[in-house]
């Protein structure tokens, strides 16, 4: 994501506002421009608490002649078990920024990230288990089931290794085409 993001403005992009991810990914100022990584959910009853701990981004846009200025100032929110967003300080996001900061500096490995991923992920899952276990009467036996049954697939295609889950290659390959062909665009233009 880090690499496609400082890519992207380096052909040109101004901000860059990332989405999808169901947990804050951390903001970036790169060669003048804003990258927002992600800002979480917003509008969610997922059950984890991490996937409550959401923002806004207030984006601000200063032109003087040639010349654009990007700041922002971000808003953290937590969504309530009212399911009501609330504004509020949060450790969490905190830390979460302060990952994206070490990444971007070189002081986390790539098996240092996979680590914190997987152990999220097993909060998460743990946050959603005992949820469901402790609700599954109110579900509709079709809808139980089908969760159930998502389940059940999901943990075989990762055991036989098929998963894509938290995986890059998911990605529409049009994007990284996209991107190959602008980086070389963009080496070309440097050599002249």
């Amino acid at each position: 994501q880090i690499s496609l993001a400082h890519c992207l403005v380096d052909c040109g992009a101004d901000l860059i506002l990332g989405h999808h991810a169901h947990v804050f990914q951390g903001i970036e100022q790169y060669h003048g421009s804003l990258i927002i990584y992600g800002q979480g959910n917003f509008v969610s009853d997922m059950v984890p608490k991490m996937c409550r701990q959401t923002g806004i981004t207030r984006i601000t846009v200063n032109c003087v002649g040639q010349e654009r200025r990007i700041s922002y100032k971000f808003l953290p929110f937590e969504i309530g078990e009212d399911w009501i967003p609330v504004q509020t300080e949060s450790d969490f996001m905190k830390k979460r920024q302060t990952a994206l900061s070490e990444a971007l500096d070189g002081k986390n490995s790539d098996d240092k990230y996979w680590e914190d991923i997987k152990k999220n992920h097993g909060v998460a899952h743990h946050g959603f288990t005992s949820f469901f276990k402790h609700n599954v009467y109110k579900y509709k036996l079709r809808v139980s089931s089908k969760m159930i049954a998502d389940f059940v697939w999901r943990k075989i295609k990762r055991m036989i290794g098929s998963s894509t889950d938290g995986r890059v290659s998911s990605m529409d390959p049009h994007i990284y085409e996209t991107v190959k062909r602008m980086t070389t665009s963009k080496a070309k233009q440097n050599e002249l």
